[in-house]
Order: C-alpha cells, then sequence, then structure tokens
C-alpha cells in the first residue's frame, strides 16, 4: 500500500524543521537572554568588590535568578548572610537607572553555591 501525500503533510513536515531551526537560531544568537545580564553582573562587582570577583568560579542569571559559585566557603557564608541586601542593591540599582523596574524587580532571588 503506497502513502499518498499532499500539501498538508509537507507543510507539517516544514514546519518541525523550521522549529529546530529557529530553536537553533535563538540559542546562537540568545535572544533569549537577559538583555540587562551583562549590567546585572557589572553592578555584582561593583557591589561585591574585587575579591568576590576573584573567587567567583561561575556566574550567570537564569529567569530572573543570579546563580553564583563561589571557590572560597567562608566568602560564600558571608555571602549568604547579606544575599537580601545585595539583592536590594542590584535591583534598587536598576529601578533608579530604568523606568520599567521602578514597580518591579529585575532579579527576584540570588543562588550561591
Amino acid at each position: 500500500m503506497q502513502k499518498s501525500y499532499n500539501k498538508y503533510n509537507k507543510r507539517e513536515a516544514n514546519e518541525s524543521s523550521i522549529k529546530e531551526v529557529f530553536s537553533k537560531f535563538v540559542e546562537t544568537f540568545c535572544i533569549d537572554c537577559n538583555p540587562f545580564e551583562h549590567e546585572i553582573l557589572e553592578v555584582w562587582q561593583k557591589i561585591t568588590g574585587s575579591l568576590t570577583t576573584r573567587l567567583t568560579k561561575r556566574i550567570y542569571i537564569q529567569g530572573s535568578m543570579l546563580y553564583v559559585y563561589i571557590s572560597s566557603p567562608v566568602l560564600k557564608h558571608e555571602l549568604m548572610l547579606v544575599r537580601t541586601d545585595l539583592l536590594d542593591k542590584i535591583n534598587k540599582h536598576f529601578a533608579d537607572k530604568y523606568k520599567q523596574f521602578a514597580n518591579k524587580n529585575i532579579l527576584n532571588n540570588i543562588i550561591i553555591k
């Protein structure tokens, strides 16, 4: 029995490949990234200082959460104690600089590991 193909079957096949291509495009050009990511990381470094920058193994933003991996257990503990203050300072920086963050936070949490 031979399968018949019509124009709708071709369209479905093309849509799945378009989805794959689009996903790759978004990933390659970081379209779904936070447009303020670079500035958030700069503010973090400015607030926490050069020691924290040197002892940070990895730092990234996912959604509205800042993830920071610290190589020193002592520094990690100290940052955990002031995490809320750091979050407030970052959010205040963006509220002062950008109108759209006057009534909402750019970050909701800082995860320190």
